[in-house]
C-alpha cells in the first residue's frame, strides 16, 4: 500500500542511516554454520559441524557482559548470517542476531546444569 509505504519512509531512512554506522573492523571473515564446501570455514575440526564462530563469538561476548558467568550458550538459530572481513556495521549485527535477545543470568549448581 502506496500511503503505507509513504507514512513509515522517515523511519526507513533513520533506521537505514543507523544501519550504516560502522562499529568495529572484522580482520577475517567468520563462517556462521560449518560446511564441507564454505571458504569461510576451512576447519571443521574447530567445532562440530553445526556451529560455526559466529555464534561461538556471540555467546563470548554475552559472557564478556555477564562476569559472574561461568559460561554462555547461544541458540545456533539465533545467529543467522557470516561476519565478512571489514567494517562491521550496526546493520551486520541485526542481519546476525535479528531478534530481540534477553540476557538471562541463571544461578544454579554444576550437577544440575549438567543433568
Amino acid at each position: 500500500d502506496a500511503e503505507a509505504v509513504a507514512a513509515l519512509a522517515p523511519y526507513f531512512d533513520e533506521t537505514d542511516e543507523a544501519r550504516g554506522q560502522v562499529i568495529g573492523t572484522a580482520l577475517e571473515s567468520i563462517c556462521h554454520t560449518y560446511t564441507e564446501d564454505d571458504p569461510l570455514c576451512p576447519d571443521r575440526n574447530i567445532t562440530n559441524c553445526l556451529s560455526g564462530g559466529v555464534c561461538n563469538l556471540v555467546s563470548q561476548g554475552f559472557l564478556f557482559n555477564a562476569p559472574t558467568a561461568d559460561f554462555a550458550i547461544q541458540n545456533r538459530g539465533g545467529c543467522r548470517t557470516d561476519i565478512l572481513a571489514g567494517e562491521i556495521t550496526y546493520g551486520s549485527v541485526f542481519d546476525i542476531l535479528p531478534f530481540a535477545n534477553t540476557y538471562v543470568l541463571l544461578c544454579d549448581t554444576f550437577f544440575s546444569v549438567a543433568d
